[in-house]
């Protein structure tokens, strides 16, 4: 198994793992080589197409140096022809079309559950950039303890789940920004080992280099994935130093769109599941923390979530002013979660649509009983940023759109 780690406009890491073993694999020699400048993005979702390009660039391309903005490009060890990727645009550069996939919680069990349907129509459908893969990335805890005619050693769900063929076969095209939430570790766990040295041993091994806090395409779009595990018996949701890196982004960059990623729901209003409340809860039982990001956060943030299997679209209201043009200080923050990916499909709280919100939150959309995920996309043109939530049918395939919203920049800055 070869795919792309990290990706940025200059440089690419890749991660390899043994499938023999299910160890990284040392001593490899990646080559990269430059595609044809006519090589469109939609070309990497076919693979004929540029594996034949690549033929062809042998004859006329040597290997570069380092990696050019908004290029396409393939690599190989020598032997094996593995896959093709595009850099993003320059961070100085204005920001072109681009999509995205977002969502969490993928558990691979048995037949029907041995696909993850939401990646196959990824790769035929959406075709996105980037893929945000917001925890739960496994369920060993569940196989280990819940279903224990089941139980299987953590390494194997592992392999297991990121082996499956959809999901192996985007990540050789397509980065991932991962983060763990608690069923890599343990239902609920808050940050502490408490004998999940093991668990941890193996979340490492298979995210190791596949983790960068923050991502951007070109000068428009800038990204900032959270943990919101590790540091919850510090009193924080995510720890002062956590917190400092994520300050100086809200403050110091100066993207257009500032897109938080964040295992844990953001909504406080929104209750628990009425099947499983385990107390596992996300930003809300933090207030202090999430009321710290609406007071940080700039005009034309956007939170997205996993971990509470509901498809969800949330705005929070800001109540102080803004320097936007007499905008009567409507500068919100709008959430929208996405989750399972492929997991127990969870109830939605029984909610009234038209009237049952928190104080300074308007929830737009909520769905539950189904496998949701969602998708963005980002238009060069008028630098909108438009979002979807699906869902796919394990019985049939098909894939429908739920909800979609899309937003327009607010020129100004929330102050």
């Amino acid at each position: 198994m070869l795919q792309l780690a990290t990706l940025r406009h200059d440089s690419v890491t890749f991660y390899r793992r043994d499938p023999m073993n299910g160890v990284p694999s040392g001593g490899l020699q990646v080559q990269v080589r430059r595609l044809d400048a006519s090589v469109k993005r939609s070309d990497l979702f076919n693979e004929t197409v540029w594996r034949e390009l690549f033929r062809r660039s042998m004859d006329r391309s040597s290997a570069p140096s380092r990696l050019a903005p908004d290029r396409c490009y393939a690599y190989h060890d020598g032997r094996v022809l593995y896959g093709a990727f595009c850099t993003p645009p320059a961070p100085s550069a204005a920001s072109s079309d681009f999509r995205g996939l977002f969502g969490s919680c993928m558990a691979v069990t048995v037949p029907p559950l041995h696909r993850l349907r939401a990646f196959e129509w990824a790769w035929e459908q959406l075709q996105p950039h980037v893929a945000l893969l917001l925890g739960d990335l496994v369920y060993t805890d569940i196989e280990q303890t819940w279903l224990r005619w089941l139980r299987v050693p953590g390494h194997l769900v592992w392999r297991r789940t990121w082996q499956v063929p959809a999901l192996e076969r985007l990540l050789r095209t397509v980065p991932a920004l991962l983060m763990h939430d608690d069923h890599e570790i343990r239902n609920g766990w808050d940050g502490t080992v408490g004998g999940n040295e093991e668990a941890l041993a193996d979340l490492d091994a298979w995210t190791r280099g596949r983790r960068p806090r923050r991502w951007r395409w070109g000068k428009d779009v800038s990204f900032f994935v959270v943990d919101t595990r590790s540091y919850r018996t510090t009193g924080s949701l995510l720890g002062e130093e956590q917190w400092r890196d994520l300050r100086d982004w809200l403050r110091n960059d100066n993207a257009t769109w500032h897109v938080l990623a964040s295992p844990s729901l953001f909504a406080r209003s929104l209750g628990k599941s009425p099947v499983m409340d385990d107390g596992d809860g996300g930003w809300g039982d933090f207030p202090t923390d999430q009321e710290r990001l609406l007071e940080l956060a700039p005009c034309n943030t956007v939170v997205l979530s996993g971990d509470v299997h509901w498809a969800l679209a949330v705005e929070h209201l800001r109540s102080r002013g803004d320097k936007t043009g007499g905008r009567g200080g409507h500068c919100p923050v709008w959430e929208f979660g996405a989750s399972p990916f492929q997991a127990i499909p969870f109830p939605a709280p029984q909610m009234d649509m038209g009237n049952r919100h928190d104080v300074n939150e308007r929830v737009h959309f909520l769905r539950g009983s189904a496998f949701f995920h969602g998708s963005f996309s980002y238009n060069g043109t008028d630098k909108s940023l438009g979002f979807a939530l699906h869902s796919t049918s394990v019985l049939t395939d098909a894939t429908s759109t739920l909800y979609s919203k899309t937003l327009t920049p607010v020129t100004g800055v929330y102050s």
